[in-house]
């Protein structure tokens, strides 16, 4: 039998109402964790605003922490680039192995969208 035979079910009587309640609960679920993740981003720029403010009431201590961390900066940079310079020309063959890679990607779906 074909399908151009065959009878057209009909939707349960609530259907449609049921589909876009079920539409409106989502909405209304992705609206409150959008809220929700704004909230906190509001809270964690007002700790890091007082934090701030606090910090620079406080100078001395500022200045002591920020030579701290510069020193520690310091050591971590001229470790981290003794560690890598051996394998400098790898990590160069490697970004231009992944640059061809995404040059070619792009020019293939360039090519497919005419």
């Amino acid at each position: 039998m074909e399908l151009t035979g065959r009878q057209t079910p009909v939707a349960p009587e609530r259907f449609t109402t049921t589909v876009l309640q079920r539409i409106r609960r989502e909405q209304w679920r992705t609206e409150q964790n959008v809220d929700r993740l704004f909230n906190v981003a509001i809270a964690a720029a007002l700790v890091l605003m007082f934090g701030g403010l606090a910090a620079l009431l406080n100078l001395n201590g500022v200045l002591s922490v920020s030579a701290s961390v510069w020193t520690l900066l310091n050591g971590v940079g001229r470790t981290a680039v003794g560690v890598a310079a051996p394998s400098f020309g790898l990590y160069i063959a490697a970004a231009g192995l992944l640059l061809s890679a995404l040059a070619m990607w792009w020019w293939a779906d360039r090519s497919l969208e005419f």
